[in-house]
């Protein structure tokens, strides 16, 4: 059995759904979480995000290359999500930005 430290990076996947679409005078929310591939399940923790900078702005902090990025806001502009498979992050990271 293999403990993870501090320091080791987790790997998983980054999901982004539209929790509210964006209206006259009100920008779009979306939901932000990480989820690692290598536990036992459990909650997640959604990181809420208001309007599509702001999730850029995430998504840029998380360390999501430019080649990952625009197809993903991409996505979520035309289906309401998407999907970054993938994503390497510390444990210090995941509870830096909210994840």
């Amino acid at each position: 059995m293999t403990t993870t430290t501090k320091a080791q990076n987790l790997e998983g996947s980054i999901d982004i759904f539209t929790l509210s679409e964006e209206t006259p005078g009100q920008q779009a929310t979306y939901a932000v979480s990480f989820a690692p591939y290598a536990t036992r399940g459990g909650s997640i923790h959604v990181d809420k995000r208001v309007g599509l900078a702001n999730l850029e702005q995430q998504l840029r902090a998380i360390g999501i290359l430019e080649e990952f990025l625009q197809p993903a806001l991409d996505d979520v502009r035309k289906t309401g999500q998407t999907h970054i498979p993938r994503v390497r992050l510390t444990r210090d990271e995941i509870f830096k930005l909210g994840l």
